[in-house]
């Protein structure tokens, strides 16, 4: 039976809103000498609410900018981002010193406490500010009104960050849209136009004198050796409101816009704006923009020159912007959980290493390695390749959106936690409106549509620069002799599909099964169009659930029924059992012999109101199983360096892997490929130290985290986001398995015995192929069990290339 529809966001999160009902402080009759501006991501003097109250409140204008990344918790800006920070308040500060003033800059870990404390010792009256929607501002934003209250100094918030403010477009009967279609229809259907931009201040009041304040370079927001790692972006980007004016300009007056309807989609050029860094930190206003391409659509009408498509489609992608605000507004939760409840009990795989080869962009599909060879070198990504990227993540890999979320965020130049959350829920299926969350997108196909010719790929994959068109998309089809004329070792210089298609399409639909069994039990939250919310859960705030009994036993059924349906949850058992830390493949074949009675060992457990009370009430198969586990990574481990100390004896252990059984024959062949990976380079040699892809081991520590922290589905371990190497300081990061020592001469022979193996395997597994082939529909039991959990595929077998030719592609 359904559960009974909760409380509806309005309800729940009235205190969350930027307007709620708070003290305010009346301005006094003589009217007031000084009044703060506090500048955030409203890095702009044009177009600025506050600033302009300000001007006509006082005769004294103090402009305040606080560095407090504290008070993100785990969403602190990236250091793409905070290099665009940092250069932008510096283009900010020289606009402010042009106009006859300058920038208070504070460095402190509560901006609440420093602004009452500049108010009452600067003597300022009232402190104004634009106001944001992420869930974390929200909340700092009625904190900071609260205290600046209580302390007797008036507050007011403004909105420059959007064109219309959520509680403007609403639903009939006063609920909020959870479809854009129906969001942005009404938006533009309102019988009232945006506000208009406001203009540039002519002149800024000088700033008393004796006002101390930190100097930029001093508010230590990027190290030293960050500072040398971005000094590449100089050469693509100009922070500040200027940049931002002149890249508006060129968009349209260079015939960009005019031609976007068609132009988009197109990877290989300069074919969007590229502003979306200018309008995350506010060095222009949305409402510029927009005005300036109604003007543009106004003018190519009367010269008859069209044009009118593309405006539509540019103010399109404007509107998901306000649409990512909106919902962040009314369900604050969105960048951990998802809008539909039953997709948060999808079961995830929380595999760490195919995480680090989706971020290191090593999974063996060329569109995909090329996107986050991209975000590595650049800190930017073409919408395009973000959505391709992301999909695979979550489709394909069957990994947390809420990963791809977080390495986003921390390696983007644009990051944006409302946009880029709206973004994950889409590609998720975890909106009223987006594809369904079996919905795979087919990786060649789309490849060969927004990059035919492959000009992205050789870009940044030089590795395969040298593939033909028909092949750079797919170089596993490729003939021997042309990728040896491409120069392309497949295994060597570039890896083999970390998995199949049709193993993904599988495990899709396998997860999709468990989902729409909860669907089925529990309802769908909802339907129609309506997503009942419930509280938010995260960084800002503890859960707070109406019946939290009630949902902890249906995510307890949940839980149980995904590990008895065969899903990617044990993993999290292992972890909780002190396993699953290994870095190593090869002991997932290990822990696969032994899931089968931790399954049974917790499925068979009594009720119990968490994970671990579930687990201690059935200790003993539980943990003889991780006491195998452990002994077999042992083993394991000890014979990997007998490996790496005597190179010569690796044919005589090929051999020997021929004579073992094939679950054994699995281990040594998926340890030997799996270290091809790790020590590989893929046209040429591994980063150094200090210059990893962001958020991966580059040596700043802003991405790097230990224990857990909450998601939304689940209890998910914070990553070693390690890059691959040593770290700064020579030493191996906690958690990480020190990096095998790589000889070429080894690595050539042991990919000549992981060929060989597998040929073997492939020849064995022919004669079985009528009865157990995922054709015929049937599979025996010992397969099944072989099989889970699924591992990393290194390298197909020997009718990889037929296979792949004659099933056909997943829908897209």
């Amino acid at each position: 039976m359904p559960a009974p529809p909760g409380p509806t966001s309005m309800e729940v999160e009235g205190s969350l809103r930027p307007h709620a009902a708070l003290p305010e402080v009346p301005l006094p009759e003589g009217g007031l000498r000084r009044v703060i501006v506090w500048f955030r991501r409203d890095l702009r003097l044009a177009d600025n609410p506050a600033l302009v109250a300000a001007l006509r409140m006082a005769p004294e204008v103090l402009p305040v900018y606080i560095w407090v990344p504290e008070e993100e918790g785990q969403f602190q800006p990236g250091r793409c981002s905070r290099w665009w920070l940092a250069a932008s308040l510096k283009a900010l500060d020289a606009d402010l010193r042009a106009l006859g003033s300058r920038l208070l800059a504070y460095r402190s870990p509560d901006s609440r406490a420093l602004l009452c404390r500049l108010a009452r010792e600067l003597g300022a009256g009232a402190v104004l500010f634009n106001h944001l929607y992420d869930p974390i501002s929200m909340v700092r934003d009625n904190e900071v009104k609260a205290g600046l209250a209580a302390a007797g100094v008036h507050c007011q918030s403004f909105n420059a960050e959007i064109l219309r403010e959520p509680w403007e477009v609403l639903a009939p009967g006063g609920k909020p849209f959870t479809c854009f279609d129906g969001f942005w229809g009404a938006h533009c259907g309102l019988p009232y136009p945006p506000p208009p931009p406001l203009p540039l201040p002519a002149a800024l009041p000088p700033l008393p004198r004796g006002i101390e304040a930190t100097e930029l370079a001093q508010l230590g927001i990027m190290t030293p050796e960050e500072e040398m790692s971005n000094a590449q972006l100089e050469f693509h980007w100009q922070p500040g409101s200027a940049g931002a004016h002149r890249l508006l300009d060129d968009f349209v007056r260079g015939g960009r816009l005019k031609a976007f309807d068609h132009d988009r989609a197109k990877t290989d050029r300069q074919s969007t704006s590229r502003l979306s860094p200018h309008v995350h930190y506010g060095e222009i206003s949305a409402r510029h923009i927009y005005y300036v391409a109604k003007h543009a659509e106004l003018e190519w009408a009367r010269g008859g020159g069209g044009g009118g498509t593309s405006v539509a489609d540019f103010l399109r992608q404007l509107g998901y912007r306000e649409y990512s605000r909106y919902l962040s507004f009314h369900f604050p939760f969105t960048h951990e959980r998802s809008l539909l409840e039953h997709l948060r009990a999808v079961p995830w795989r929380f595999d760490q290493r195919l995480f680090k080869a989706w971020r290191q962009g090593r999974t063996g599909y060329p569109l995909v390695d090329a996107a986050m060879r991209e975000l590595w070198g650049t800190g930017w990504m073409h919408n395009r390749m973000r959505v391709v990227a992301a999909s695979f993540l979550v489709k394909n890999l069957l990994l947390p959106w809420q990963w791809g979320l977080k390495h986003y965020w921390d390696a983007l130049l644009d990051a944006d936690l409302e946009s880029d959350a709206l973004g994950w829920q889409y590609v998720a299926g975890c909106m009223a409106d987006a594809h369904e969350f079996s919905y795979m997108i087919d990786q060649p196909t789309e490849a060969k549509r927004f990059d035919p010719d492959g000009r992205y790929v050789r870009r940044w994959l030089p590795v395969l620069a040298r593939l033909p068109a028909k092949w750079i998309h797919q170089p596993w089809l490729a003939p021997e002799s042309v990728l040896a004329d491409a120069g392309v070792e497949l295994g060597v210089n570039y890896p083999w599909p970390v998995m199949e298609v049709e193993e993904s399409a599988a495990a899709l639909k396998a997860a999709d099964a468990v989902v729409q069994a909860c669907l089925v039990r529990g309802g769908e939250a909802g339907a129609g169009g309506e997503v009942a919310a419930p509280p938010p859960a995260g960084p800002f705030r503890p859960a707070t659930d109406a019946e939290p009994a009630e949902a902890e036993r249906l995510f307890m059924e949940n839980y149980r029924h995904s590990v008895m349906a065969g899903s990617a949850l044990p993993p999290i058992v292992d972890r909780a059992e002190g396993l699953g830390e290994s870095e190593d493949v090869s002991s997932n074949v290990v822990l696969g012999a032994n899931a089968a009675a931790a399954r049974a060992a917790f499925s068979s457990a009594p009720a119990a109101t968490t994970i671990t009370g579930a687990l201690s009430a059935a200790p003993a198969a539980a943990r003889q199983a991780a006491a195998a586990a452990a002994a077999a990574a042992q083993q394991q481990q000890q014979a990997q360096t007998q490996e790496v100390q005597q190179p010569q004896r690796v044919p005589e252990q090929s051999q020997q892997v021929a004579q073992q059984p094939q679950q054994a024959q699995q281990a040594i062949v998926s340890m030997a490929g799996w270290r091809q990976l790790q020590t590989t380079p893929i046209g040429g040699s591994l980063p150094a130290a200090g210059s990893g892809p962001p958020g991966s081991g580059d040596g700043t520590g802003h991405a790097t985290a230990t224990g857990l922290h909450s998601t939304g589905v689940g209890v998910v371990p914070s990553l070693p986001l390690s890059g691959g190497g040593e770290s700064p300081q020579g030493q191996v990061p906690q958690g990480m398995r020190p990096p095998l020592p790589h000889h070429a001469a080894q690595q050539v022979v042991e990919a000549a015995a992981h060929k060989q193996a597998l040929l073997r395997r492939a020849a064995a597994n022919e004669g079985q192929q009528g009865s157990n082939s995922p054709a015929s529909g049937r599979m025996d039991e010992g397969e099944q069990q072989a099989q889970w959990p699924p591992e990393l595929t290194l390298e197909p077998q020997q009718g990889h290339k037929r296979q792949r030719q004659a099933s056909p592609p997943p829908p897209g």
